[in-house]
């Protein structure tokens, strides 16, 4: 009786197996069987297995298939129920597993495995060799193939490719080209159409011995050499943009010419498959490309139209000197801007703070402070050429302050309950970060913002919290909305961070990150000042360390997912500058 086995059955099978329980299988009454040896057979044949089992009275058999290749359909079993069972064919390549149960008369059972190899056509004994891969291609795709060997000792392989005529005879393929034809798996590229078996030997170097597999591959013909063209479909004048041709079913090495049909551009690459487009003139943009299959004497081609708009914006950037102004001194404002342009205008307006700009058309100028504040000045560049107009327009901001000659400005940070601590700012050391400090204070930003860490013999820290108005049990982040870009890391800078020493405060490793919070050094952190990240120090307390010290010495816990946050809250009413008449001299 001929009988086949789902893999269904099979996990069916394998879920009532009573020798699958270990308790059972130390039990010596229970029988004994040996589903035989691994083996190797050739593809398309037939399989006899035979179980030899022992044990209390006459024993039964059933054979059931446990695994087999992906490939593979249903198995047939005949005689599944006797000791010796046919199976087969063996119609793909790959192994399969098979599981012999013997059960005796009191229905107690042991199970033995076997492995068939099917390899080749022909192949037989115990070294198989199995060939597998994709069974259909098109001209020009790539397929991996892959060669499994039933030994596991040192192996050499060798792989090769035939095309096969109408009789099924194979000649050498040179239109099939292999990476790797000594490794157990290669990547074969297929230049033409046909039949073509992809062979591989594999020596085993212990013995000598060799096997073989062999698997098939059809091929088919070439379609239509398409291309595409991938890219924008708008552009901006004078500004680069890439795009891309796609040929479909090329084989081999493809040639592109690039043109331009309509408008004007410039073209980098204009033979490569991508190509870098510069347009010249506004309005459209006509491109084609021209791809030539030269193993096969095939063209293609496509075109892109490209809508080009002519900007009516400049990019603008005005720099000043230095970021910080002493009153009575003054900086130089410097205009600079992307393009060439026929004219340029140039328009310098100060809209915030006590400033005053000394030629407001020139592309260089000077500012001068009349008294200490955040100065905001406009730069408006205004062009022309063939185009059109175009304008553009960028802020500058300086900090300005007041201090008599020698001494460094300074703030006063107001604690509430504790008392005033007064910081001279380095402004020749640490300029942006003074600059940054001071918009912040100018703007009123430190009002009620806390000291929301404290280290004893380390640092205290403010700056970045405010006490929770919907529960005084908690502190938030102050609104990201209210703080301006990171300043950029003046460490080292030859001041280090020792007691009385302040630093900007930073997020991570960045040495880039910091923004409003700042922290007084406690005692010798040093360490503090290479990092990673270096800590940029701004200022020093000049009066005040007392209060400082006061501040760390209060009781803290761990609130809103901080550490070391003082239990009861610390608060800055303010931080505001001291007039240049009441800096006493240094």
């Amino acid at each position: 009786m001929i009988r086949t086995l789902t893999i269904a059955a099979v996990v069916l099978a394998g879920a009532l197996c009573v020798s699958c329980n270990p308790q059972l299988l130390e039990n010596p009454g229970l029988p004994t069987v040996d589903a035989g040896s691994d083996r190797c057979v050739g593809q398309g044949d037939m399989v006899t297995l035979r179980a030899v089992g022992s044990g209390g009275g006459v024993l039964t058999y059933h054979w059931y298939l446990s695994s087999k290749p992906e490939a593979a359909g249903d198995v047939e079993i005949e005689n599944a129920d006797q000791r010796a069972a046919t199976v087969g064919p063996l119609e793909v390549q790959g192994e399969y597993k098979f599981r012999v149960v013997a059960t005796d008369p009191d229905l107690r059972s042991r199970q033995s495995f076997v492995t068939v190899t099917v390899g080749a056509p022909g192949a037989s004994g115990d070294f198989c060799v199995a060939a597998d891969g994709p069974e259909n291609l098109n001209v020009g795709d790539e397929g991996t193939f892959t060669a499994t060997a039933s030994r596991t000792g040192e192996l050499q392989y060798a792989w090769s490719a035939l095309q096969t005529d109408e009789d099924g005879e194979g000649t050498p393929a040179p239109s099939v080209t292999l990476d790797t034809p000594d490794a157990a798996e290669t990547t074969a590229t297929f230049a033409s159409a046909g039949t073509f078996v992809l062979r591989v030997d594999v020596e085993d170097l212990d013995t000598g011995e060799v096997g073989t597999g062999r698997t098939e591959v059809i091929v088919s013909g070439l379609g239509d050499l398409t291309v595409s063209i991938e890219g924008p479909t708008s552009a901006v004048l004078d500004q680069t943009f890439d795009l891309a041709a796609v040929a479909t079913n090329g084989v081999g090495e493809l040639a592109y010419v690039w043109s331009v049909e309509t408008g004007e551009a410039d073209l980098e690459g204009d033979d490569q498959a991508a190509v870098t487009v510069t347009p010249t003139s506004g309005g459209t943009l006509q491109l084609r490309v021209q791809v030539t299959d030269t193993a096969n004497e095939r063209t293609a081609q496509a075109t892109r139209a490209v809508t080009v708009e002519i900007p009516t914006t400049v990019e603008v950037t005005g720099t000043a000197s230095s970021p910080v102004l002493r009153v009575g001194e003054e900086l130089t404002l410097t205009a600079s801007f992307e393009g060439e342009f026929d004219s340029v205008l140039y328009d310098w307006d100060v809209v915030e703070g006590p400033g005053a700009v000394a030629n407001m058309t020139a592309a260089e100028t000077t500012l001068t402070a009349s008294a200490g504040g955040s100065i905001r000045t406009i730069l408006t560049v205004r062009t022309q050429d063939e185009h059109g107009a175009r304008v553009g327009t960028a802020d500058v901001f300086v900090a300005s302050y007041e201090a008599p000659a020698g001494t460094r400005p300074r703030v006063v940070v107001d604690v509430e309950d504790f008392g005033e601590i007064t910081m001279a700012l380095e402004v020749e050391a640490a300029p942006k970060t003074v600059a940054n400090l001071l918009r912040y204070v100018d703007a009123g930003f430190y009002e009620g913002v806390l000291f929301h860490r404290v280290v004893a013999d380390f640092v205290i820290q403010g700056g970045g919290f405010i006490p929770d108005p919907d529960d005084e049990d908690e502190i938030v982040e102050i609104d990201a909305e209210l703080i301006r870009d990171p300043v950029e890391s003046e460490a080292p800078n030859g001041l280090s961070n020792i007691r009385t020493t302040v630093a900007m405060a930073l997020r991570g490793q960045d040495a880039n990150s910091g923004t409003t919070q700042f922290f007084v050094n406690l005692d010798d952190n040093s360490n503090l000042d290479a990092g990673p990240p270096p800590f940029t120090v701004f200022a020093e307390v000049v009066d005040g360390m007392d209060v400082v010290d006061d501040v760390a010495d209060v009781e803290t816990s761990t609130r809103s997912g901080l550490e070391n946050v003082p239990v009861e809250n610390v608060v800055i009413r303010e931080i505001r500058r001291v007039p240049a008449d009441k800096i006493a001299p240094e």
